[in-house]
C-alpha cells in the first residue's frame, strides 16, 4: 500500500469484491466493501503521519491469507446455515441481501 500500484491492486479487488457481492445478492456486504474502499482510500492519504512500521513481505502475505481465510470461513458459516431451512438460522444471509 506504500506505492500507487498497491492503492490500485486494493481498489481493484475491493471493485471486484463489490462485484461479486451485488451479483450474488449480497447488498450490505457490497455496501460494507464500498465503506472500506472509502476507508482505504483516507487511510493512504495519511499513512506518511503513522507511526506504525510497515510490515515486511511476509507479514504482507500472512494478512492477506488471514484475512481471506477469515472471511472465506465466516461466509462459509452464514451460507451453510442458510441452507438448513431453518427461518432463524437463515437470518443472516437475509440481512446480507437486504
Amino acid at each position: 500500500m506504500n506505492s500507487l500500484v498497491g492503492l490500485l491492486l486494493c481498489a481493484g479487488a475491493a471493485g471486484a469484491g463489490i462485484f461479486i457481492s451485488y451479483s450474488l445478492g449480497l447488498a450490505l456486504l457490497g455496501f460494507l466493501l464500498i465503506v472500506g474502499c472509502v476507508e482505504i482510500g483516507f487511510e493512504w492519504r495519511s499513512r506518511y503521519m503513522t507511526h506504525l512500521l510497515p510490515l515486511d513481505r511476509y507479514g504482507q502475505i500472512f494478512s492477506t491469507v488471514w484475512y481471506l481465510a477469515t472471511v472465506s470461513g465466516l461466509v462459509a458459516i452464514i451460507w451453510y446455515f442458510a441452507g438448513t431451512g431453518d427461518a432463524l438460522l437463515g437470518l443472516p444471509l437475509q440481512v446480507l441481501r437486504s
